[in-house]
C-alpha cells in the first residue's frame, strides 16, 4: 500500500514553545513514527508513507492561498500509483477545508481523508494518532467505498469517516465533529458536484481573500454591504426565517440590487414552515440555495466568485 501523507501544520503538526502551541516541522514525522511503533507492537503490516508539505500554519490562519497549494498538490498525487491521500490539518477550520476538497475532487479514484487532532501529540488527551491510524485502515480496506471525508474520533466515542460535504462546523468550546445523513443533502449537492467534475482537466481556484459577505442571523443583528463585496450569504435561524423587518437588511437588500451583488440564504429547508417572513424573499431578491450544508454553501459561493474576480 502506497499512501500520501500531506502535512499542512495544525495542532497536529505542533509542539509546545515558549508557552505556546506553534507548528513544529518534526511534529509531523513524530506522528509517522508513532503509528509505525503501535503497528509494529501489534505485528501488523505498514503502509509506504511519502510525504509532502504544501504549507505549514496554524488552520485559523488559512486563506485562499492555502487552499490553492492543497489542492495543486492533491491534484498532482492522483496522478500518482497511490492507494489513497491523508491531509494532516489543524481543528478550527477542517470543515471548510474539507467541504472545498469534497466538491474538487468527489470522484477522485482513491480515498482523501483529512485528519486533525484535539491536542499536540504529546498530550495524552490527544486523539491524532487516533484519528490518523483510522485514515490508515481505511484506505487499507479492501471493502470501503472511495470517498473524501474526515477521519475523527470525538471525545468519549469510537473513530468515525465523516462525509466532507455533510460536516457541520463545530459547535462553540467543542472539538467534535457532526454530520447530516448524506440521502439529506445527496440530491442537492449533486448539481454542484458535477460543475466541478466538469472541471476536473483546468486549474480550481479561491482567491486569497474570500469575496463572500457573510451574515449568521442574531436578533437586533446590523446588516451592511462592504465597497469590495460580490456575493452576499445569509445563514438563516433554524426555520429557514430571517428578519425581513430589519431595516439594515431591507437598505442591504436595495443596495446589492443596485449593485447587481446578488443575496443568497442557506439553511433554509423546502419542507419548513412558511412564516409570514418568508413571503418577502423573492421581492428582496434573497435567493434561498438548496439544502446543503451552510460550510458547502460558503465554499462553493467563494470559489465560484473567485473565478468571477
Amino acid at each position: 500500500m502506497n499512501i500520501t501523507v500531506i502535512f499542512t501544520g495544525g495542532t497536529i503538526g505542533s509542539s509546545v514553545q515558549q508557552n505556546f502551541v506553534s507548528t513544529d516541522t518534526q511534529m509531523p514525522y513524530r506522528l509517522l513514527a508513532m503509528y509505525e511503533t503501535e503497528q509494529k507492537k501489534k505485528g501488523a503490516a505498514i503502509p509506504h508513507f511519502q510525504t509532502e508539505a504544501p504549507y505549514t500554519t496554524l488552520s485559523e490562519y488559512m486563506d485562499g492561498s492555502h487552499l490553492n497549494l492543497l489542492i495543486s498538490c492533491i491534484r498532482e498525487q492522483l496522478t500518482k500509483d497511490i492507494d489513497g491521500i491523508i491531509v494532516t490539518h489543524g481543528t478550527d477550520t477542517l470543515p471548510f477545508t474539507a467541504a472545498a476538497l469534497g466538491m474538487c475532487f468527489a470522484y477522485a479514484k482513491v480515498p482523501i481523508l483529512l485528519v486533525s487532532s484535539n491536542y499536540i501529540l504529546d498530550d495524552p488527551r490527544a486523539n491524532g494518532l487516533t484519528n490518523f491510524t483510522a485514515a490508515v485502515d481505511y484506505i487499507t480496506s479492501p471493502t470501503l467505498p472511495t470517498a473524501v471525508g474526515i477521519a475523527y474520533c470525538n471525545t468519549g466515542s469510537t473513530p468515525k469517516i465523516y462525509n466532507a460535504l455533510g460536516i457541520y462546523n463545530h459547535y462553540p468550546f467543542d472539538d467534535s465533529l457532526y454530520e447530516r445523513p448524506y440521502n439529506k443533502y445527496a440530491d442537492a449537492v449533486a448539481p454542484v458536484l458535477q460543475e466541478f467534475s466538469d472541471l476536473r482537466q483546468t486549474s480550481v481556484h479561491f482567491d486569497t481573500s474570500c469575496p463572500v459577505c457573510f451574515f449568521q442571523s442574531m436578533p437586533g443583528m446590523q446588516y451592511y454591504l462592504p465597497d469590495n463585496a460580490c456575493v452576499v450569504l445569509i445563514h438563516a435561524y433554524h426555520s429557514g426565517t430571517i428578519n425581513t423587518k430589519n431595516p439594515s437588511l431591507l437598505a442591504l437588500a436595495e443596495q446589492a440590487a443596485q449593485k447587481k451583488i446578488p443575496v443568497y440564504l442557506t439553511g433554509i429547508s423546502a419542507y419548513s414552515t412558511d412564516y409570514d417572513s418568508k413571503e418577502v424573499y423573492e421581492s428582496l431578491g434573497i435567493i434561498p440555495l438548496p439544502e446543503y450544508s451552510p460550510l458547502v454553501a460558503y465554499m462553493y459561493l467563494w470559489y465560484k466568485h473567485s473565478q468571477k474576480r
